[in-house]
C-alpha cells in the first residue's frame, strides 16, 4: 500500500508542478523550493 501511495504523490506533483525528482542531481527537491509569488491555490 505505501508504494501505492508514493506512486500517486509522485504522479499529482508531475501534473501540478512538472517536476520529477531525482532527474536533476542539482535541483532543489520540491518542497524546498518557494516563490513569493505562488498562487497558494492548495491553502483553503
Amino acid at each position: 500500500p505505501l508504494m501505492k501511495l508514493n506512486k500517486k504523490i509522485e504522479k499529482e506533483i508531475k501534473e501540478m508542478y512538472d517536476y520529477t525528482p531525482g532527474v536533476d542531481v542539482e535541483a532543489k527537491p520540491l518542497l524546498a523550493m518557494f516563490k513569493p509569488d505562488d498562487p497558494e491555490e492548495f491553502i483553503l
